[in-house]
């Protein structure tokens, strides 16, 4: 399946000064958001086709992108980047509710069926910083812990020994969410005062066991994934860090200099993608040339 864009411009804030005309071609992209769009409307148009791929047993995956300030962390996770539990309203809760909904649905069909169907999800919570993999759901103990990542049978790249919790509802979700983005590393710069300085990936693993009496007692398994992404932001280094060159954000541009020249030789069906050329894009690799729905949101202020 192609790569699906769609564009969400965020409202006007304090801080950005006076207002500039927007215009956007919505002939480029298969959805435009303008400023005053809920967070339910995006939820509905960029990740309820991806739940749908989850419960298929397909992979689906939704990365945000954009500049720093631009609206990525509240589209995919609420206020405050996930840290005041009230105001997690955006794609990841939303999603999750869905998923938990349709899970105790389909139990219940089943069970009035008379077959067996069970559901259980499982996340993960990673950050990639400076070219580096950490575990956000590490034992305190050892915090952010590196993780190495590792190229699997099936081609696929991940990241080795990452912590791997059991979700049983949207309530605990959250609480990995707010656990993984304390330990994320953020940075107060002259554009956001809590500028997210890494990439983080969430990954949400719906597994499916079921049984039937015609399976002769056999236990049928299925399992798909979730990939949630909010990239940190492109910076200008005048605007952020008054000129000075900052080691984040060159790592963090790097990164999406990287995963702009994957998506460009994707785009044109070249003999070679780069996918080694960043730590970002051989950890995206199965989201973007794999078997795997993927669904990019592009932000702007």
């Amino acid at each position: 399946t192609p790569l699906r864009v769609a564009v969400r411009a965020r409202p006007l804030l304090r801080r950005d000064g006076p207002a500039a005309d927007l215009s956007i071609d919505h002939r480029e992209f298969d959805r435009v958001f303008g400023a005053d769009s809920s967070q339910a409307a995006v939820t509905q148009h960029c990740a309820a086709p991806l739940v749908d791929c989850l419960f298929k047993g397909m992979h689906g995956c939704l990365f945000a992108f954009g500049q720093t300030g631009a609206g990525k962390t509240f589209s995919m996770l609420g206020a405050e980047g996930g840290r005041r539990r009230a105001c997690q309203d955006g794609v990841l809760p939303l999603a999750t509710g869905d998923i938990f909904r349709r899970v105790a649905q389909l139990e219940a069909e089943a069970a009035q069926a008379g077959s067996s169907s069970q559901y259980q999800l499982r996340a993960s919570f990673v950050e990639v910083y400076r070219e580096r993999v950490y575990d956000l759901l590490s034992p305190s103990e050892d915090a952010r812990r590196q993780l190495r990542l590792r190229e699997q049978a099936d081609g696929s790249v991940c990241a080795e020994g990452a912590t791997e919790l059991p979700i049983r509802s949207i309530k605990e979700v959250l609480a990995c969410v707010a656990r993984g983005s304390a330990a994320r590393a953020t940075e107060a710069t002259g554009v956001h005062e809590h500028s997210s300085r890494s990439h983080a990936v969430l990954t949400l693993t719906l597994e499916h066991r079921w049984r039937t009496d015609r399976d002769d007692g056999m236990i049928n398994k299925q399992h798909a994934k979730l990939t949630l992404v909010d990239l940190a932001g492109s910076e200008d280094m005048t605007r952020s860090h008054g000129g000075t060159g900052n080691r984040d954000g060159i790592a963090t541009n790097l990164g999406l200099h990287a995963l702009t020249r994957v998506l460009a030789a994707l785009a044109s069906d070249a003999e070679h993608i780069p996918y080694r050329d960043a730590t970002l894009t051989r950890l995206l690799q199965p989201a973007l040339g794999g078997d795997c729905v993927t669904q990019m949101l592009a932000c702007v202020s």
